[in-house]
């Protein structure tokens, strides 16, 4: 719940203290109840609280976790506050609490096997708790971040929901995503020749079919230059390629030579309008280098179009999928799922690296996702690759492509892209101190 006081948010930071004067019978699963607990009256706490968090200097932040790691040793795990104490000490008590707990948690289970999806902790239906991989951790954290950005260091808290959306995990075990080299290579592609193929009616459309020329072929150079930049992720835009193209293209990855380069570790294989059980959704699948499905994300929010095509005529998506790997974590989004402004962006509340977001639009919808990412990155720490491709039917001069590595402040004239394959640095985020 969300509290408007701060009589209410402190009365429930003493309760929560309560339940925790006892030593966790099952470590693994109580400190991670323990921890969630914390993280979730910080998410839902007043503005004056994230207010006084803000102003928290990492060395009061560390010389009071310290002392709580060794009480957990030594079998205290009890832990009070003053009521009537002012809120900066009741905020720095909570959240070196926080901090002692995460760094316990990763210590205690250190020895435990196996990638951060096979170790993940599921907290009740509602939150699953994941480490962060050895090769990958956050940006330097320093006063004046907010809480979603340098609250928990060694775990990643996701939500089973946000925003009405359930939350599905799903695992990318390519060892190379997120790996120890200096960099890391995102490639967006763009369609040469598209044309889309509408079906309009009483003010809704559908697309019923997507073609270019030598589309497969394209596709597969494609690929090919994105493996001998040793990408880790390609990604086509919104409503770029069929379903017939996409089968072609999972099935050249199954047969592809062992002696070429290896693709990308995640494909991001455009999107399209699909028939379902659930009927007619804008579907993008991710493969992985060898073409098999790992997941796959409908989009939610459709495009509206006022002049002649009217609505999008799909059902909405209900479902984010996060990916998980030893290195990064990310998301896909489809367009308007990310960028759009009229409601409040449900990638903010997942504790994820990269929003992978395929796209089709003009400046208009470059410029929203800027204000998203810059947003997103402001308020979670995370980054956006958008691979946009312009609308065939209103421009077809411009495509765009915000990377992690975009001068957001610079809008979306930074973001023009003039050739079908572009690959983008993301730069491996500095090493917290431990």
């Amino acid at each position: 719940m969300r509290y408007d006081s701060e009589r209410d948010w402190i009365d429930a930071v003493a309760r929560v203290a309560l339940d925790h004067l006892l030593a966790p019978l099952d470590q693994s699963g109580e400190i991670a109840k323990r921890l969630i607990q914390l993280h979730m009256l910080m998410l839902d706490a007043p503005r004056p609280v994230h207010n006084q968090f803000v102003l928290l200097t990492e060395r009061a932040l560390d010389e009071c976790m310290t002392p709580r790691i060794n009480d957990y040793l030594a079998g205290k795990w009890a832990w009070e506050i003053d009521a009537k104490a002012e809120l900066p000490i009741i905020v720095l008590t909570i959240a070196a609490e926080i901090r002692a707990l995460d760094r316990h948690l990763v210590d205690y289970r250190r020895d435990k096997k196996g990638s951060p999806f096979e170790s993940r902790i599921e907290v009740g239906d509602a939150w699953v708790l994941l480490s962060r991989g050895p090769m990958w951790r956050e940006k330097l954290v320093k006063q004046g971040e907010p809480y979603r950005r340098r609250g928990m260091l060694h775990h990643r808290a996701v939500p089973m929901r946000v925003g009405g959306y359930i939350v599905t995990l799903a695992e990318v075990a390519d060892p190379r995503v997120g790996g120890r080299g200096d960099d890391n290579k995102l490639a967006a592609a763009m369609v040469h020749g598209l044309e889309l193929h509408p079906s309009i009616a009483e003010g809704k459309f559908s697309i019923t079919d997507i073609t270019a020329p030598a589309a497969l072929q394209s596709m597969e150079a494609q690929v090919d230059l994105a493996a001998k930049a040793n990408c880790w992720v390609l990604a086509w835009p919104e409503l770029s390629v069929s379903a017939e193209v996409r089968r072609e293209l999972a099935k050249s990855l199954l047969e592809r030579s062992i002696d070429k380069p290896m693709p990308p570790a995640v494909i991001v294989a455009g999107s399209s309008h699909e028939v379902c059980e659930k009927g007619r959704v804008n579907r993008a699948h991710i493969l992985t280098k060898s073409g098999d499905k790992i997941a796959h994300h409908e989009k939610a929010v459709p495009y509206f179009e006022a002049s002649e095509w009217g609505i999008e005529d799909i059902d909405s998506g209900n479902e984010i999928a996060v990916l998980v790997s030893r290195g990064p974590s990310f998301a896909v989004a489809i367009c308007k799922d990310f960028c759009d402004r009229s409601q409040a962006n449900p990638y903010v509340e997942l504790d994820v690296d990269l929003i992978v977001v395929p796209s089709m639009g003009r400046e208009t919808t470059a410029a929203s996702h800027v204000h998203a990412a810059q947003d997103l990155k402001t308020k979670a720490g995370a980054t956006v690759f958008v691979v946009q491709q312009s609308d065939p039917y209103w421009d077809r001069s411009l495509n765009y492509v915000i990377s992690p590595a975009t001068d957001l402040d610079m809008g979306a004239a930074a973001c023009v892209q003039g050739s079908t394959l572009s690959v983008h640095r993301w730069t491996r985020p500095e090493e917290h101190p431990t």
